[in-house]
């Protein structure tokens, strides 16, 4: 596992979301919600696995028709419900290895009529691979967002 150096560039994204903090966060954590509302437009997961305590694993697998299958994993370093979390992420290598381990942390707070969520991952090996990450984490927090709206009691 290659693990980032701390210099490289990140990216931080926000975000209104329109439900409360514990029902973001039971929509974020738990697996049967995730597989609906994950991944950029046009993937649909397959797979969410997820072991929700510190040092527990996850991981996930999407597939598009212009992607094909992509898998994604790591290791749960923060769970603080509902407002702060913090994992590992790394791409899954062809052979099932993980790629380049990045950190990434959410945190969720009361704002307003919803949550205020806050996303980082870092870091990332130069600015394009970032800007691709920017680019599919807020396609993704835009179904997320209309996930909630269309299931604001959803059971966790």
């Amino acid at each position: 596992m290659n693990t980032a150096p701390s210099d490289g560039p990140g990216l931080e994204i926000r975000r209104h979301l329109p439900a409360s903090p514990d029902r973001v966060w039971r929509a974020w954590t738990d697996p049967d919600e995730v597989r609906r509302w994950s991944g950029p437009h046009g993937f649909t997961v397959t797979d969410y696995r997820a072991d929700a305590r510190v040092g527990g694993t996850w991981r996930l697998v999407m597939t598009s028709a212009e992607w094909g299958e992509m898998a994604q994993g790591g290791v749960f370093r923060v769970i603080e419900p509902p407002r702060h979390l913090e994992y590992t992420f790394a791409w899954e290598n062809a052979d099932g290895t993980p790629d380049r381990e990045m950190l990434v942390t959410v945190t969720f707070a009361a704002s307003g009529d919803g949550t205020e969520m806050t996303f980082t991952q870092a870091t990332f090996e130069n600015e394009p691979q970032r800007d691709s990450h920017v680019s599919g984490w807020s396609e993704a927090f835009e179904k997320f967002a209309a996930y909630l709206e269309e299931t604001p009691m959803a059971s966790g």
